[in-house]
């Protein structure tokens, strides 16, 4: 588990010359992600895995197949298309499948993306350091990510994952989660990406609406947020209030692909032009004269462009079947008491509303922070399910709390055994409760 730990630390950085460092054919990080699955294969043929067969790996299963009939009949074979993506993230969701079968190890890869965040933002701020001292303070930092758009849209998915420790974690985990929150806030607001920005909103939004966490822990938590937010350097608040040409073009350029992606999707609505063709066909669906050579800037219109309907309806199918699996299981969790498998299925449903936001004005399918999250959207249900069968009998008892409360002892939700006080009720007075507000008597 060290190294799929270690392997996941590595998702954001795109750009890691060491990690993209050939040995034997293979680059470093590609070994890491074999290595990682090989040694899941091995285990899976020890154990039986607990995963189930979910809406989220049968929507993955069948945009894996409208991919690989686009690829096969019309689509490119750089190394770099769409569907090489896909194959990896189906490396990637099969490890976590099968290895993924407790809480324990749940929380492991959960800590593991919050490094990974953690450390994405540390490149990006020393990026913008560098940058600024040449470029002014207006620059825009993220290329360890891919650019500051990806990096923006990289934290808005992982973020509301770490809400949840910073109010029932182990105290380093509680220290460790707001540093890397202030970290990836600050950083995200340099980075200065307002498709990125209109994600994050919507997510934090998405998170403070479906948590049960108290009304106070929410408003601090907001609070942070906008402070840190408004407190960092930057352009971002520059770029929404007085926009300059470069800004203005931009959003100029992303009119005129997305209407050569509505164009493609109109010639070709159900096969589209092939998986990875979008950039080779754009000539054919600009106007004459025009020198575009990106690729969509919009997720959707991208895969719609490329695959046509059913590459859409698949992806759409995978997100929506996503957040229905997700809210079953919050909804079990919170029956059982199970704070961890709650905050991550409403951290999951939360980063996913922000990321179809920000999605919007990038295309960010291949991103692999997002794949994770669909990885451990997979494996949710099925250890919902198997921590239900191991339950104690104590579980019921414990359910019909909310969450622990300050004179009740906690009861184990999966031995019934009595584990005693809470952690964070100490002996003086007044009780000050982790989100900050006074604790009742």
């Amino acid at each position: 588990m060290v190294l799929v730990c270690l392997f996941l630390m590595t998702l954001p950085l795109a750009d890691e010359r060491l990690l993209a460092f050939s040995l034997g054919g293979l680059t470093i990080e590609k070994w890491l992600g074999l290595l990682c699955f090989a040694y899941a294969l091995g285990y899976a043929a020890r154990r039986r895995p607990v995963a189930t067969w979910s809406a989220p790996l049968l929507a993955f299963g069948g945009l894996y197949i409208v991919a690989l009939v686009s690829w096969l009949a019309w689509g490119s074979s750089a190394p770099d298309s769409l569907f090489w993506s896909f194959g990896s993230e189906a490396l990637l969701l099969l490890t976590m499948l099968w290895l993924v079968d407790n809480r324990e190890k749940l929380r492991w890869a959960l800590l593991a993306s919050f490094a990974s965040v953690a450390l994405i933002s540390a490149y990006t701020i020393r990026e913008w350091l560098a940058g600024a001292a040449t470029a002014g303070a207006g620059f825009r930092p993220g290329a360890m990510a891919g650019d500051a758009n990806y990096f923006a849209a990289d934290v808005v998915i992982a973020l509301p994952l770490l809400f949840g420790f910073l109010e029932h974690g182990a105290r380093w985990e509680r220290w460790f989660c707001w540093g890397t929150m202030l970290m990836a806030v600050f950083a995200s607001t340099l980075a200065a990406s307002r498709g990125g920005s209109l994600g994050l909103t919507a997510a934090v939004l998405a998170y403070v609406l479906a948590s049960r966490a108290p009304r106070s822990g929410k408003a601090l938590l907001v609070a942070v947020i906008l402070l840190v937010s408004l407190l960092a350097p930057g352009r971002l608040l520059t770029r929404w209030l007085r926009p300059t040409a470069g800004d203005t073009a931009s959003a100029l350029d992303r009119t005129e692909l997305w209407t050569a992606a509505w164009a493609m999707l109109e010639a070709h609505p159900w096969r589209g032009i092939g998986i990875g063709q979008f950039k080779s066909q754009l000539p054919n669906y600009t106007p004459p004269g025009s020198d575009l050579d990106f690729i969509a800037h919009n997720t959707y219109l991208e895969i719609a462009a490329e695959m046509g309907l059913p590459g859409l309806g698949a992806f759409l199918a995978l997100i929506g079947g996503a957040l229905l699996s997700l809210g079953e299981v919050r909804r079990a969790a919170r029956e059982h008491g199970d704070w961890l498998l709650d905050s991550t299925a409403t951290g999951l449903s939360a980063g996913w509303l922000g990321f179809m936001v920000a999605g919007f004005f990038i295309s960010a399918a291949f991103l692999r922070l997002f794949w994770l999250a669909v990885s451990l959207a997979a494996v949710l249900p099925g250890l919902a399910q198997h921590t239900r069968q191991t339950a104690g009998p104590g579980t019921q008892q414990a359910s019909a709390r909310r969450w622990p409360t300050a004179d009740s002892a906690r009861v184990s939700a999966y031995s019934g055994r009595d584990l005693g006080p809470p952690r964070s009720i100490l002996p003086q007075r007044p009780r000050i409760g982790r989100w900050g507000a006074l604790a009742k008597p």
